[in-house]
């Protein structure tokens, strides 16, 4: 893991990544955009989006519905914003994600986007 100084309201976990890694990864992110990116252009990290424990509004996220569905919005990109405010600039989109099923994590499914 590389230490990293941004400042976004979740926690991120910045890995190193590999040549062969570097064009799986560009594959999927050039997908989605008009004029294709070299890594020297993209930041890349993935961080927990959503889970299914107890929320502030005491409910939780069905794992085979919502976070599956979670999964596929953050494969087919989404804009990164500061909570769920539409009129602020979003500070990065997705392009991957997996659902991790609680035998892989501590204890929730959960979602993790890239």
């Amino acid at each position: 893991m590389t230490d990293v100084n941004i400042h976004i309201p979740i926690r991120v976990s910045a890995e190193l990544v590999t040549g062969e890694q570097w064009e799986e990864i560009l594959r999927k992110i050039n997908r989605q955009i008009l004029e294709p990116l070299t890594k020297e252009d993209v930041f890349t990290f993935s961080g927990i989006c959503s889970n299914d424990r107890l929320d502030s509004y005491l409910t939780r996220m069905d794992p085979i519905t919502t976070l599956k569905n979670y999964v596929e919005d953050l494969q087919r990109g989404i804009p990164l914003q500061e909570g769920h405010d539409i009129f602020k600039n979003p500070y990065g989109r997705s392009y991957d994600a997996k659902f991790l099923s609680s035998t892989e994590t501590d204890d929730a499914n959960s979602v993790r986007g890239n």
